[in-house]
Formats: structure tokens, sequence, C-alpha cells
């Protein structure tokens, strides 16, 4: 068998990618997708005072390139997609709104600020907020948040707990970013490696892996789709700026027009529905991962298509080659084609815990106690033998009291900070070896306690519940003024019943505490 040297299979490469690429349209204009990607959850009346506000002369919009999932230019399509555009085209559509988005351009993100604080662009998007920005624009109400993150190389042994501990480090992030102030108020100055924000966004990630940088801040949702994008994962987030989270919003500029214009806009996105976009477009990890296995066969078929043909031309010169060359060559396409299955077999297995695991807490989800529930019961059994003698096993089920309202009075963005807040709470009392913590439904979550009593699960429940009251999240209902959770407790000391038979235990607790008024525990021991 010949294997093909390297300047043979670069020809080859290039000239399949050649003969591949179609004859792209050049776009004559940018315009929004069609399709039906944001509704009104109510209708909305302008008055016509409102009405009047709306500005007959057309916009200038500027959009920032490659900053998926807001927003994003196909350049096949001619059109700019995300979530950002999205909701701008639907309110600017609804209000009957004129506007024009700039063809894509090569200029950084301070240019573009600059433009939209002199009054020569209209509007920017999608944009943070912060206070220097605000003292110079007009920003709407917030229609997403993320967060910043620190992401480091892999085998990296930095210890990062608080922004400070970035100091002695070099410290790589976008230009002009609005984490920018956070971290000039916390780090030296020389510890500072801004980088200019433009297509690809590809430098920063290329000096973390170069080691000229020691660690890189950068948004989390971007972090994510350039990882599974460009296969960076020997890159890691390490740190999570939670206290300091990122609103996006639509950029305006400073003039009188515009001062009107913000309130329509708030208006519209207090009304909007856009969970079509988001779902189209805030991709999860478990889609990145199979998104980048489909990437992986596809490379294996183009390897093995240049293969085949690499053979069918070196037949014509097969006297050039030799034995020794040809081992050499075969070792090193065999050591490939380990490498990619290693590789493959580690996204195999992420995406199993990816399944396993609920995105909104990063808890264990119910697919993970209905897989598992069998196994910690005879864990649990097999222990009890072992030792000889009573080994229980506890569950607690929990419901989050008057969880709808918070949704409908404050917005499903505050409801998943609460939902997360009391994930926290679980994971700092159920962390002994082998607790496991389950969110088992909307507002729901289920704690699996081996080896715990009655009593010790009845202690821990009701510090559970303090907890929760403890974080004064506001909910006022008739159960109180902060949001509150009833408990159900169940303990199996015979280890009898099935998983599914203390679940019902645990569930009919539930229910007892919520019918006697909420906000308590009812515990029962099965014989």
């Amino acid at each position: 068998m010949h294997i093909v040297s390297p300047r043979t299979r670069i020809f080859l490469q290039l000239l399949l990618v050649l003969l591949a690429l179609p004859l792209a349209d050049v776009a004559t204009a940018i315009t929004c997708r069609e399709g039906e990607y944001a509704t009104l959850a109510q209708p909305i009346e302008l008055t016509a005072a409102e009405r009047a506000l709306i500005p007959q002369a057309e916009l200038q919009v500027g959009v920032v390139l490659d900053a998926a999932p807001l927003s994003v230019y196909d350049a096949a399509t001619g059109h700019y997609k995300g979530i950002a555009v999205d909701v701008f085209c639907f309110i600017a559509q609804e209000l009957g709104l004129a506007f024009r988005f700039l063809e894509p351009s090569e200029q950084d993100l301070g240019a573009a600020l600059r433009a939209v604080q002199a009054g020569t662009l209209d509007v920017l998007l999608p944009l943070s907020s912060n206070a220097e920005r605000e003292r110079h624009g007009l920003f709407n109400q917030p229609y997403y948040q993320t967060h910043y993150v620190v992401v480091a190389r892999d085998g990296h042994d930095f210890d990062i707990r608080r922004v400070a501990d970035l100091n002695g480090l070099r410290v790589g992030y976008f230009d002009r970013s609005s984490i920018e102030p956070v971290l000039r108020q916390h780090l030296a100055a020389e510890a500072l490696h801004p980088f200019t924000v433009g297509p690809g966004n590809d430098g920063i990630y290329q000096a973390l892996r170069a080691g000229e940088i020691d660690v890189a801040v950068i948004g989390r949702a971007f972090f994510e789709e350039n990882r599974y994008r460009n296969d960076y994962f020997d890159l890691q987030a390490i740190y999570t700026f939670r206290s300091d989270p990122r609103n996006y919003r639509f950029y305006f500029s400073p003039s009188e027009r515009n001062r009107g214009l913000v309130p329509l806009f708030d208006r519209y996105l207090a009304a909007i529905d856009a969970s079509v976009s988001f779902n189209e477009h805030e991709i999860g990890e478990e889609q990145f991962i199979q998104r980048y296995l489909q990437r992986l066969r596809e490379r294996n078929v183009l390897w093995l298509a240049i293969l085949i043909s690499s053979l069918l031309l070196l037949a014509l010169a097969a006297s050039f080659w030799h034995y020794r060359r040809s081992t050499r060559r075969q070792l090193a396409n065999s050591a490939l084609i380990r490498d990619q299955q290693e590789a493959l077999e580690r996204a195999n297995q992420q995406l199993e815990r990816l399944s396993q695991t609920d995105a909104l807490t990063n808890l264990y989800n119910r697919r993970r106690f209905d897989l598992r529930s069998n196994d910690v019961f005879t864990a649990v059994r097999a222990g009890r033998i072992a030792v000889g003698e009573v080994a229980p096993l506890s569950m607690l089920l929990l419901d989050l009291d008057r969880f709808k309202v918070v949704n409908d009075r404050y917005g499903h963005a505050v409801g998943d900070d609460y939902l997360r807040k009391v994930a926290d709470v679980l994971r700092q009392h159920c962390r002994r070896k082998g607790d496991e913590v389950i969110r088992y439904g909307g507002e729901e979550f289920l704690c699996v306690l081996p080896t715990t009593t009655a009593e010790q699960a009845f202690e821990m429940a009701e510090r559970i519940r303090q907890a929760v009251l403890d974080l004064r999240c506001p909910n006022p209902t008739e159960v109180g003024e902060f949001l509150s959770t009833s408990i159900g407790v169940a303990t199996s000391t015979t280890l009898q019943h099935d998983p599914q038979g203390l679940v019902q235990a645990v569930d009919e607790q539930l229910y007892a505490a919520k019918a006697a008024g909420r906000n308590r525990t009812h515990a029962v021991v099965l014989d």
C-alpha cells in the first residue's frame, strides 16, 4: 500500500476544495430573514402621540459581526441572523420603522461605538451596557443576558476564586468590551492585553493556545460557539463573573428622535415572545457536540476520498516509492486515525454526561435518576449486607411554593435565577459521597440520600427549607413575603420497596405538606 506525500496531499486537498466551491451570489442588500421568529404575548396599541414619535427617515443600523448567538452575517444568503437581529427586525416591522443594515465591514467595535455616539450611526446591535456607554448613548431594556468567563488552556495550574486572583497573569480581552472597566478596576495595567473585535475573533484564542497570554476573558455564549465551531477542546472556562452579568441591548445615538423611539422599543420588549429565535440560535452544548461529531465524520469521509484518489494516482508512479517510506507513512496514517477515534470516544462520553445534566442548574436531570435509581438501591443493599446492619435510604422531594407567581410577576429570567439559587442551596447541603440532587420537574427537586436515617433526613430538609427562606427572594403570596418551599421526606429502612415506591411515598408527603399550608416538611418512614 502506498501513502500520499505531504506535498501531494496538500495539492489534492486544494483541488477537491476548489471543485466543491459553489458560485456565490453577491448580496446587493442586507435584510432581515423571512420567517416568524418572534410574536407578541399580548397585543400593543400605540396612541396617536406615540405613533408621532416614530421617525420617517431611514435609520442606519450597524451590526457587531460574528457575535453568535446574538448576531452573525451569513455571506451565502446576504442576511444577518441571530437573536438580536430577529428581535430588532420584529419590533421595527411592528412599528413600521424604515431602516437599513450597513454592509459588513472590517471596522472594529471602537469605531462603531464612536459612530453611534457621534450620531453618524443610528443604532448598533448587539451591545452590553455599562456606565461609560450610557453616558454617551441610549440603551433600551435588555433582551438577553449572559456572563463573562475566564478561559484557560487544559493543564493550567491557576486557582481563580475572585477577579483579584488574575493579578500576576497575562489577561486577554476584547478592546472596549463592557468587562474592560471591571478588569481595569481590579487588575494592574501591565496584566491587561486587549484584542480588537473583528470577523472570527480568532486572534485571542490563538494567542491563548500559543502561550502569549495566560487567560482570556470572553462572553460565555461567544466562547461556547467558537469552542465547538473551531475545535478548541484544549480550552476551558475556569471562572464565571456571576456578580457582573452582561445585559445585551440595542445602542441608539443620543438624538431627540431616538429619545422618543427607545421607549417604544421598551414597550414591545415587555410583551415580546422570542422563544422561537432563542431555540433557533442559542444552541446548547449537546447540540454543539453533535455538530462537532458530524464534522468529524465528514472529515473522515474526506480523508477516505483523498486516500482512494491518491492510490489511483500513485499507481502510475509506484516505482518511485520504496518499502521504508511506505511503512513510515502507514504508521503516521494509523496514528491519525487512532487520534480521531480517541477524540470521538471523548466526545461521546461528554455527550452522555450532558444528556443527564439539567442545562439551567447544572444538576442531574430526571433521565439520570431513571437510569441510576436501581443502581443506588442495589449499592445500598450491598453495603447493608457487607456491614451486617440496617442501611437506610432517604429521599427529599422539594416544590417551590407558588412559583408560577414569580414567573408571572417578575418574568422567566428572574424565575430561572431563583432556580439556580435553590440549586446552589441543595448542593451546599447534599454533598456527602453518594448524595445526588436532581432537578425532577419545573420547580421540583429530588435529593437521594443513601445511608441517611429518617431523623437526619428530616433535619436536613428543615435546614434546606430555612436556607431557601434566607435567600430572601421576593414572592409575596399568602405563604409569605419571600420564596419558600414545601418538602416531602420518605425513608426506607428495610429496602423492600422499589425506587418508584419510595418516590410515590415522598410525593405523597410533599402533597401533604402543601395541603397543610406550604412552607413546611412532612415525613414518613417505610418499614
